[in-house]
């Protein structure tokens, strides 16, 4: 069964749409309607940080039955340039945003599934054929 629903436009832009999806129809891109989801999915974000695409998935997909949050919180070669120019108004270290968002994302846990690590590394501990999108957000420069 596929379900309409309204959702921000960070949730789909990056979809992937797999086997199980059963029709994309035309986004609207000033109200985001017109996307058609199964039940009972299951993804991953790749380039979680801290967690509002993670929370408005959940929120807004309350079918999404398990989400993946894949990210490393460390820093890398390169690291501070990019933080500075995507999130200027970051104080926190990276070990303090992951604290945050695993209390972020607390009253979603029976649904989440935190892998602190590369993405490489992740998707050899995810089944295969398992995930009916990625949502990717992150930097493959390490």
């Amino acid at each position: 069964m596929s379900t309409d629903i309204d959702i921000h436009w960070r949730c789909w832009y990056s979809l992937f749409i797999s086997k199980k999806f059963t029709r994309l129809a035309t986004i609207d891109n000033s109200t985001q309607k017109g996307l058609v989801l199964p039940e009972n999915l299951t993804g991953a974000e790749i380039g979680v940080f801290r967690g509002e695409n993670v929370i408005s998935l959940l929120t807004h997909i309350p079918w999404l039955k398990k989400l993946y949050c894949i990210d490393m919180w460390k820093e890398y070669d390169e690291y501070n340039k990019e933080l500075k120019n995507n999130f200027p108004d970051t104080k926190l270290t990276l070990e303090e945003e992951f604290n945050n968002f695993k209390k972020t994302v607390a009253p979603f846990s029976n649904r989440v599934e935190i892998l602190r690590m590369n993405s490489i590394k992740a998707a050899n501990l995810i089944e295969d054929d398992s995930l009916d999108f990625v949502f990717i957000d992150g930097n493959h420069e390490y």
